[in-house]
């Protein structure tokens, strides 16, 4: 009976002890994660982000506008949808040469098809 007694005195010694440990081990388990969260935050953020250290000493204008725009049409034959397509690019060309625009500052690319089936 003593021997039992000596091994719930044992026992009752070790759980304060434990629990110390346990405590321990999650609050370091919390502390890491929150580190480690903090770092793929960072990194993420920093790939969207720029970041400029330094000063101007004067003022810096642009000198460079790059603009786009669609224009698109609909034709049962390939040959009627290239003929309106020019005809909307040329008046977009004249209207924008009209602006004050040059003929070198204008780029036109190429014509992309869509086919639609009807089903």
């Amino acid at each position: 009976m003593d021997e039992l007694k000596n091994k719930m005195d044992e026992l009752k010694n070790k759980v304060p002890t434990n629990i110390i440990i346990a405590i321990i081990l999650v609050v370091g388990i919390v502390i890491s994660s929150a580190i480690v969260t903090n770092g793929i935050v960072d990194i993420k953020t920093s790939r969207t982000n720029i970041v400029v250290t330094g000063s101007a000493k004067q003022q810096i204008t642009s000198d460079l506008i790059v603009w786009t725009g669609v224009f698109n049409t609909q034709s049962e034959k390939l040959q009627t949808a290239y003929t309106k397509l020019e005809e909307s690019r040329e008046k977009v060309r004249k209207y924008l040469l009209n602006k004050g625009l040059t003929e070198d500052q204008l780029v036109f690319s190429s014509i992309n098809t869509t086919v639609n089936y009807v089903i």
